[in-house]
């Protein structure tokens, strides 16, 4: 039987503390960088995310990147990230240009059909939002939002919210 193959080359030890080094220095960096870095994704953050994420794992596992590496890397995504967020909050053009807008998917009865198209849902795929969301049909919803971060909003008829402005 290959012992190698089972049990690898004999970097466990190495991989474990090289683990545990990295992960303690995530949630220290997560938590400097603020909660909007862990907040909902935008399409930026979900690739910011990927490419943290594959850092991470080459750096732990591959031993091609040493770990000073690695954590270089990851606080340049960090503060790519940071930045991009401090921009896009005080800049409209950035803000359009990192996240995308909510799209108004249903309102006062009516599906929007153009908006279901571009974002590829189908209205099976909406109904079963709305049943996550507590209603069992359409007659208690005001509005079904899809939010920037990718998320499905369902608006109560006679709540707040009956109001929909998708560029607020």
């Amino acid at each position: 039987m290959n012992t190698e193959a089972l049990f690898g080359t004999g970097q466990a030890l190495e991989i474990a503390i090289t683990a545990v080094v990295f992960y303690g220095y995530m949630v220290l960096l997560l938590r400097i960088s603020g909660k909007r870095t862990t907040m909902s994704m935008t399409t930026f953050d979900f690739v910011s995310t990927v490419a943290m994420a594959t850092i991470v794992g080459s750096t732990i596992l591959q031993g091609t990147v040493s770990l000073l590496e690695g954590m270089v890397a990851v606080t340049v995504l960090v503060a790519l990230q940071w930045v991009a967020g401090s921009v896009s909050a005080r800049s409209p053009v950035i803000r359009h240009f990192i996240t995308s807008s909510p799209a108004v998917l249903y309102e006062n009865g009516q599906f929007n059909e153009e908006n279901l198209m571009a974002e590829r849902i189908s209205r099976e795929q909406l109904q079963q939002k709305i049943r996550a969301a507590g209603h069992g049909n359409l007659a208690t919803v005001n509005a079904i939002v899809l939010e920037s971060a990718g998320t499905v909003s369902v608006v109560e008829k006679g709540t707040l919210g009956d109001e929909v402005d998708p560029e607020t």
